[in-house]
Parts: C-alpha cells; sequence; structure tokens
C-alpha cells in the first residue's frame, strides 16, 4: 500500500468519526448507517498487508515465521519470500555481510526500520561485498566503516533491459549472413549473434540469438530473461522467416489467350499507313497493338514489327504465341507492308516505248515464206504493260534455223544461293519437290523433322558453362550440349514453328551402363527445365533408347533448343556395372518442372563434360542440307569409275556372245 493510500484511509476515518458524532447528536443514526460498511472495508484491506519482522543479529530457529519479534527471521532472501512479493519488512536488529553476496529487493516490498530500532539494516565486514538491484536499502542504511573496500563495499546496481523481437522476417539469405540486428528490433549495451553458423533451410525456422553484454560489473543480468551466469551471455529463442524460402503456392493454369496478327498489310498510301486501325485491319487480342518503332515505310515493301501489350498477364497465358517476350511481356512479330503509292521507289528502269519497234524479228517484220523455217508469230507486248513490268528480258529469235530449246539446261545451271551462315557455309537452294528430313552433326547429335527448310543447318558444342546454370536434380552430369537450328538465309537463329516438334538422338554416354536414373536436363531459361526421363515403376517417360548402325541414340522430342545435359546416379551394388546393364525405354511425353535455388542434395558432385568430340555416325536417312564447297573432283571420279563399269560389264557381255 502506498502512501497516498495510508493517507486517504486517515482522511476517510476523520470523515466518518465526524459524521458519526453527528448523527448522535441529532438521533438520526439509521441515516449514517450506510457509510459504516465501507469504513470497515477499508480497514480490512489495510490488515491484510503482510508484516514481516527480520532480526539479523540472532539465529533465527527453524519455525521462524517473522509474525512478531519473538519469531523474526534472520536473512532478507527469507524475509521478501514470507512478503510474497507485497509487503512490508521490518528490520529489528542488524543483517550482518561477510561475503560477496547480491540482494534482489522485489519491487512490491518495502523494508522499513521497527519501531525503536536505530541501527544500520545492513553491515558489512572485512573482505564483504553487497550489491543491491531494487529500490528500499540506499548508503545511509549500510554500515561499511569496517569493510575492507570502504565505501565500494556496498554497490547499488542497475537493472539493465535486453530486447529481442519473437520473430523477424529475411528477404533472403544474404541477409540473414549480414544481419543488422539493431534495425531489427533488437537493443541492449552488447553485441548480438546467431547462435549457430548454419543458415536457415526452410522458410520457417526456429533459432538462437546470443548477447553479449559489454559491463557485467555495474549491471546486473541474474534477472536477465535466458541469462547464463557461466558464459554471461543472454541467449533466447526467435522465429526467422526467409521470404527466398517460401514454397511457391501452386496455381491454377490460367486460360490460353490467341493473339492474331496479319502477315502481310496492303496500303494505298502512306496516310492511309499512319491511320492505321488495328482492330479493323483483323489484330485479334485483349491489349493494345502499336508498331515497335515510328519509322515509316520508305519503300514499296517494308518489314516492320507490330508490339501487342496483352492488358491482363496475371489472368490469361500468352506464352504459347508466337513472338512472346516473357522478360516484357510483350508478343512482337513481323508484318509486311506494302504502299502503293512508293511503288515507283523500286529503281526498275522503265523502257520507253521507242525501244519496242528496234526488238529484231518482231511482229511487223516480214516472216520467211519457206515452210521449212516457217516459225509462229512472236505474241504482241501491248505498249500500256511495258513501264509495269518489274524485269523485261529481251529475246532475240533465229528465223532461218530453228534452235533447239534451252529449258532444261538453263535449270540445271540456275543457282540458288542464300547468304553466308554462322559456320560460313553456303546454302544451296534444291526444288522444293525434294522431301526434307534430319540433320546430323560431327558429335553425333542428330535432329529430325519434316518441316525443317533446306537453308538450315545444325549447330552442336559442348556446353561448357554447364557448372553456372542451375543444378537439375538429376546427379552426376556424363555429357552436356549446346543444340541450336541455324538459318543461313538470315543468318539467325532458327525457331521451330508453334505446335511442332523435332526429334533428337544424342548418343548414350559411353559410362552410361554404371549410372542409373539416367535423364536428360534441358534448360528453358529463368530457372525452369525440362526433363526427359525412361518409363519407369509403371509410369509412362518422354525419352527411349534407339540404336541406328550399331550406335545406341538417347531419343526424345522438342519444340526448342538450348544447353541439354545428360546425367545419373552412380549404381552401388555388384553385378551391376556389367556391361549388359542398360537403361529401360519409354514412350514419349513432355513433363515440365521448375528448379527452385535450393538444392536438395548439397553434395550433388558435377562432371565436366567431356570436351573430345567423338566421331560422326553415318546417318541412315536423306539430309537434305546442301552445301557448295566449290570442289567437284570427288565427282568426276565417281562418274568416271561409273563410266569403267559400264564398258567392263559391256565387253563381258560381247566376249559372252562371241564364245557361245
Amino acid at each position: 500500500m502506498n502512501r497516498n493510500k495510508k493517507n486517504l484511509h486517515k482522511v476517510a476515518a476523520n470523515v466518518l468519526g465526524v459524521t458519526l458524532a453527528s448523527a448522535l447528536v441529532t438521533g438520526a443514526v439509521a441515516e449514517t448507517a450506510a457509510p459504516i460498511p465501507v469504513f470497515a472495508a477499508q480497514q480490512e484491506t489495510q490488515t491484510q498487508e503482510k508484516v514481516v519482522y527480520l532480526n539479523g543479529s540472532i539465529q533465527a530457529g527453524e519455525k521462524a515465521d517473522g509474525t512478531s519479534q519473538a519469531q523474526a527471521v534472520d536473512s532478507f532472501e527469507k524475509a521478501f519470500s514470507l512478503a510474497g512479493g507485497q509487503g512490508t519488512v521490518l528490520v529489528c536488529g542488524t543483517v550482518n555481510v561477510s561475503t560477496e553476496k547480491k540482494l534482489h529487493i522485489p519491487a512490491g516490498v518495502k523494508i522499513k526500520k521497527d519501531n525503536g530500532f536505530t541501527g544500520a539494516l545492513v553491515k558489512v565486514t572485512g573482505k564483504g561485498k553487497l550489491t543491491v538491484t531494487g529500490n528500499g536499502i540506499t548508503a545511509q542504511d549500510v554500515d561499511v566503516s569496517t569493510a575492507e573496500s570502504g565505501k565500494d563495499a556496498f554497490v547499488i546496481a542497475k537493472v539493465p533491459q535486453v530486447v529481442m523481437p519473437e520473430q523477424i522476417t529475411l528477404n533472403n539469405l544474404a541477409e540473414w549472413n549480414t544481419c543488422s540486428f539493431a534495425l531489427l528490433g533488437f537493443a541492449g549495451e552488447g553485441t548480438f549473434a546467431w547462435g549457430t553458423q548454419t543458415p536457415p533451410s526452410s522458410y520457417e525456422t526456429e533459432m538462437k540469438v546470443v548477447f553479449t553484454p559489454k559491463d557485467t560489473e555495474n549491471y546486473d543480468y541474474s534477472l536477465v530473461s535466458g541469462w547464463d551466469s557461466q558464459s554471461k551471455t543472454v541467449t533466447r529463442s526467435i522465429k526467422v522467416f526467409i521470404e527466398a524460402l517460401k514454397p511457391q503456392e501452386e496455381k491454377p493454369a490460367k486460360p490460353m489467350a490467341e493473339v492474331q496478327i496479319p502477315a502481310e498489310l496492303k496500303f494505298a498510301t502512306k496516310e492511309e499507313f499512319k491511320n492505321l486501325d488495328f482492330i479493323n485491319a483483323g489484330f485479334t487480342g485483349e491489349g493494345v497493338f502499336a508498331w515497335e518503332t515510328q519509322t515509316e515505310p520508305s519503300s514499296y515493301e517494308t518489314k516492320l514489327n507490330v508490339v501487342f501489350t496483352p492488358s491482363d498477364t496475371e489472368k490469361y497465358d500468352y506464352t504459347q504465341n508466337a513472338g512472346w517476350n516473357a522478360e516484357n511481356k510483350t508478343v512482337v512479330r513481323e508484318v509486311k507492308v506494302l504502299v502503293e503509292e512508293l511503288k515507283e521507289d523500286l529503281g526498275t528502269p522503265e523502257i520507253p516505248e521507242t525501244e519496242v519497234p528496234e526488238i529484231p524479228n518482231g511482229p511487223e517484220t516480214s516472216l520467211p515464206t519457206e515452210p521449212e523455217t516457217e516459225t509462229p508469230e512472236a505474241p504482241e507486248v501491248p505498249e500500256t504493260e511495258m513501264p509495269e513490268k518489274d524485269d523485261v528480258q529481251i529475246e532475240y529469235i533465229d528465223l532461218e534455223q530453228p534452235a533447239e530449246p534451252e529449258v532444261e539446261e538453263e535449270k540445271e545451271e540456275v543457282v540458288y544461293q542464300a547468304e553466308e551462315g554462322q559456320t560460313g557455309e553456303i546454302a544451296q537452294e534444291v526444288p522444293e519437290a525434294l522431301p526434307v528430313g534430319s540433320l546430323i552433326d560431327e558429335t553425333g547429335v542428330q535432329v529430325s523433322g519434316d518441316f525443317i527448310p533446306y537453308y538450315v543447318d545444325l549447330q552442336v558444342t559442348y556446353n561448357e558453362a554447364v557448372n553456372e546454370l542451375p543444378d537439375a536434380g538429376i546427379g552426376e552430369i556424363l555429357s552436356a550440349y549446346e543444340l541450336k537450328l541455324w538459318d543461313l538465309k538470315e543468318d539467325k537463329e532458327y525457331q521451330v514453328p508453334e505446335g511442332r516438334k523435332v526429334k533428337v538422338l544424342i548418343p548414350l554416354p559411353e559410362n552410361a551402363n554404371c549410372f542409373s536414373d539416367l535423364s536428360i536436363a534441358h534448360y528453358l531459361g529463368n530457372n525452369q527445365y525440362e526433363y526427359f526421363v525412361f518409363s519407369k515403376d509403371g509410369k509412362t517417360g518422354n525419352m527411349t533408347v534407339e540404336e541406328k548402325d550399331g550406335v545406341e541414340y538417347l531419343a526424345f522430342e522438342t519444340a526448342s533448343f538450348s544447353p541439354f545435359n545428360v546425367g545419373g546416379h552412380q549404381i552401388v551394388g555388384p553385378g551391376v556395372n556389367s556391361d549388359n546393364h542398360k537403361p529401360s525405354t519409354g514412350t514419349s511425353q513432355s513433363t515440365t518442372q521448375t528448379n527452385t535455388s535450393a538444392s536438395n542434395s548439397s553434395t550433388q558432385s558435377t562432371v565436366k563434360p567431356n570436351t573430345q568430340k567423338k566421331p560422326a555416325q553415318k546417318n541412315t536417312t536423306s539430309v537434305v542440307q546442301i552445301v557448295k564447297t566449290g570442289d567437284e573432283s570427288k565427282t568426276v571420279v565417281y562418274v568416271l569409275i561409273g563410266l569403267g563399269a559400264l564398258i567392263i560389264a559391256g565387253l563381258a557381255v560381247f566376249f559372252g556372245k562371241k564364245k557361245k
């Protein structure tokens, strides 16, 4: 009970006394009956405060309960325990301290001298030292005259504050390693550190934080939660959340959205091009269409890019649209623009009308009358069509002696060449009637598809940067390839058409029989892999083993090209490393899954792929890739050998008949 409350009781008692006296005089006792119970309740509350007697100059018995001077206890610790955290300790005898001692006074306990006692509350002697935390004992209440350390024998220690939040949230493990505790709400005169050097491995982890105080002499940390007197540190457990390790919630598949962009647009004038209404021109899609650049057409035929920006990529899936850019979240496609008023800018020279009569043996020249040299008249060339022709060819006809048609010879001599590709090769065009098929590289890798154009080249390199890619979780890397289809005409990478796939054959690694769970990880970018596996345990895979000309290949289908890494897990146990062990086969099916930044196996070993190129294998399918080298010596040799064989066969038949 505090002093203000005690004074309140005194005022209440005086008021009630005056009231009772007045009531007795007037005879109206009944009117004053109500305040009497209030006074009784307050008096009862006042008597509930516990009083404990303490006498340090005696040796208290075991049954001493501190209820009177005769039953006084002999230590502050015993008195505080009997007071129960709320009461008054009356000292009727000095407490002697001859050793180093720490005393904590509870906040709800008051220490007073008993009536008639005038001595010191505490006396420190010899090498003794008393350190007190809390209120109730001051330097004037302690006698240090016989203490060796004098005034330093009595110390009022300060209770420090150590603040640690129950939980914190960090963005990634880098922030955990360089954690700034002060910015996260940790407070205390000292240093904070993690109780372990092992970083969290999950989104939510309970971890220990250790606080090391700067000053334990003048500050008493014994009452601080988590204090360890041996290590002189404060240790507490908190929850740590790492956002980068938060499990990704599987979102429902978004509906596919289709974007329609015409491949060709025709305009009468440039002004009509400027005022183009994309929607009315056949462009369809939930979003905005715009030209990639503000450049206007400068010739009759111009190729420009159209950019489509979807209005809602969270609700709809645009990834399957041709030209999709995942980084910018746009669809970009090339459109051929034709402007009629710019046709004259093509630079084709016009043929003057005056030159038409100068054509030898034209329609107006007289034709020979001899029947053997009679030839049909050449068709007239309308004068109105001559300026509109892009190419004008002048043909001279010898009417005296008809010449044999040279159409076939001209076709044999016509060579269609594309521009140089990345490898420096020149593609030669072949008739469209010939089929397209497969491509084979000197490494043994093969790619086939009935839609691959003749001017596309297969480029295969060993992936030296396999260790820089995210861990695919396929075990030890046995071989790593970088596959690419190159357009020799446009001198750029060839993209597989939307909705089509090519078949890929990768040579089976020589030591594949020593590994289990053989698989291929196809890196798609953005920490995503496409996996090709065999059928196993009733589950249908999307990769098989094919044998061609005695060579085994890993066969699968894909719609894009980038790094392909072959991996497997080491087989353990006797008899499984034999030459007869081969991986199982399965049917084709596509499976895509996302690679997370945190690998499930911290001991995964990575082996640098073999950079020694393997000899090219014999291709059993037709290769329509035609490379013009300029060297026809081998062709001549083969022709001569064929002619020689025919001559020998003819002689053999001739002499055989002669003998008969």
